[in-house]
């Protein structure tokens, strides 16, 4: 079993809306559950990441752990489901996920 594993969902800012308002509508919907929650603003970035813990729906009792980012900027964001197996994964997640850069 894989201990770190990602999924990667594209959005373009069809709408043209800020990077706050595209922000405060991802906030919005995301789960009441999240714990952890951090927001970074950069000159062209902002990142927002937080951490759930959700059944396995394939395991009877088995919690799966991801972080959650998003990668937002003026022309639309990344969404990051990021889920790990080991506090290692855990870390080597945020490594990733700290290292996207908006193009220029």
């Amino acid at each position: 079993m894989a201990e770190l594993t990602f999924w990667l969902n594209a959005w373009n800012n069809e709408r043209q809306i800020s990077v706050d308002e595209q922000l405060a509508l991802i906030l919005q919907s995301a789960n009441a559950e999240r714990r952890d929650e951090r927001i970074d603003r950069g000159a062209t970035l902002t990142l927002l990441t937080y951490e759930l813990a959700e059944a396995d729906p394939e395991a009877d009792s088995t919690q799966c752990h991801s972080v959650a980012a998003y990668a937002i900027s003026a022309r639309g964001y990344l969404e990051i489901s990021a889920y790990f197996d080991s506090p290692a994964a855990r870390a080597l997640a945020y490594d990733i996920i700290g290292s996207i850069r908006a193009e220029a």
